[in-house]
């Protein structure tokens, strides 16, 4: 199991303490995590998890009904229409225990190939010419030309972003009056117009345009996701504490989003992996 080095200090973890007012909720957590280990899924069926479970699970010394609402409000378990729950991040987080899961299901790793024996002849030099332009090009085995660099990911076959085809200038946008509402909302975007109360093609067309950028550059559209909701979520709730005025929103919003999409070409700005 993978517990990344911010756990602590992670505004969903913050969160949970606070809702539950105990400090030691974070190994309630934990232990909801090594339950899922151990069953070797993230998710629960409809009825496998309930606030009684959930209880005996965390061993919390909180209200089974407390508990199960905290772990919703901080956004570690989420509710799925069809009645399944889901340990929120573990999978992002644990993807290579899932891989070694899957590969056991198949009788174990896979094996390598049969290494290519050593040919027998020896083989010719590599030959070297010019082109029309006068350009040396190395002929190996007879093929001319230069080796073409792979791409990170295939363009044609990537699934269409989320915000691909989508018109927001005729979306619905909710009001936020709780984390429930705002975690509530399946399209980041909309949340960011929710939270911020733009709903300007100046908003929504800048997130697209930055959101394109950072997809284009090798961003996983699951970690443009979290970095929206994140700050959605850390925004909403300087503005729950007073300490930011809802009129300094979409400006906050709006300045933290272009320096991550200024920076998301430098190695630094990969958004860390969400808990």
């Amino acid at each position: 199991m993978i517990i990344t080095a911010d756990f602590l200090d992670h505004w969903k973890t913050k969160l949970l303490i606070h809702l539950l007012d105990d400090p030691e909720a974070p190994l309630g957590l934990m232990r909801l995590w090594a339950h899922c280990q151990s069953r070797k899924t993230d998710r629960f069926d409809p009825g496998k998890l309930n606030p009684s479970i959930l209880k005996a699970i965390t061993q919390s010394r909180a209200t089974k009904e407390a508990l199960w609402d905290a772990f919703i409000e901080s956004r570690f378990l989420d509710l799925h229409a069809d009645g399944s729950i889901e340990a929120h991040g573990f999978y992002e987080a644990n993807a290579s225990l899932f891989s070694s899961w899957e590969n056991g299901k198949k009788g174990g790793r896979p094996s390598k190939e049969k290494p290519a024996e050593n040919p027998t002849e020896t083989q010719p030099e590599p030959k070297e010419e010019k082109d029309e332009e006068g350009k040396e090009k190395i002929n190996k085995q007879g093929e001319t030309g230069e080796e073409e660099t792979p791409l990170p990911f295939s363009p044609a076959s990537r699934k269409p972003a989320f915000w691909h085809g989508k018109n927001y200038s005729k979306a619905e946008v909710p009001e936020i009056r709780s984390y429930e509402d705002l975690h509530r909302i399946k399209d980041p975007i909309i949340t960011c117009m929710a939270v911020s109360k733009d709903r300007s093609k100046g908003m929504y067309g800048f997130l697209v345009k930055g959101l394109q950028k950072s997809l284009d550059a090798g961003l996983s559209e699951e970690t443009l996701r979290e970095c929206l909701l994140d700050l959605c979520a850390r925004l909403f709730g300087e503005q729950k504490a007073g300490e930011r005025p809802p009129g300094k929103i979409a400006p906050a919003l709006i300045a933290e989003m272009r320096e991550f999409f200024q920076n998301v070409d430098r190695p630094q700005a990969q958004h860390k992996g969400m808990l």
